[in-house]
């Protein structure tokens, strides 16, 4: 599952920014496969922690969900953007 992700367009749009090829973390539930990559900081938020979390099953051609999760350094929140949509993100709470 890890080579077919990696073989798509999404993982294609982030590879550059991937610090590390194998994942910070994997895991299936039922027939979902997660993967979970460490970035390198974007270019706007030197100080900001960044994963990319893909979301795959088998029975699709491409991951069902591509989110880069980005969290600033002394902040109670994360930016949430879908690597299908750059520049459009979310800010979400992160609870206690």
């Amino acid at each position: 599952m890890l080579g077919s992700l990696k073989r798509t367009p999404e993982y294609d749009a982030i590879r550059k920014r991937v610090s590390d090829p194998k994942p910070l973390d994997a895991w299936r539930i039922r027939d979902e496969n997660y993967f979970v990559f460490a970035l390198h900081p974007a270019a706007d938020l030197p100080d900001a922690a960044s994963f990319v979390l893909f979301k795959m099953r088998w029975d699709q051609d491409g991951p069902e969900l591509a989110l880069v999760i980005t969290r600033r350094d002394q902040t109670r929140e994360v930016q949430v953007s879908d690597v299908r949509s750059p520049g459009h993100h979310r800010t979400v709470p992160l609870g206690d």
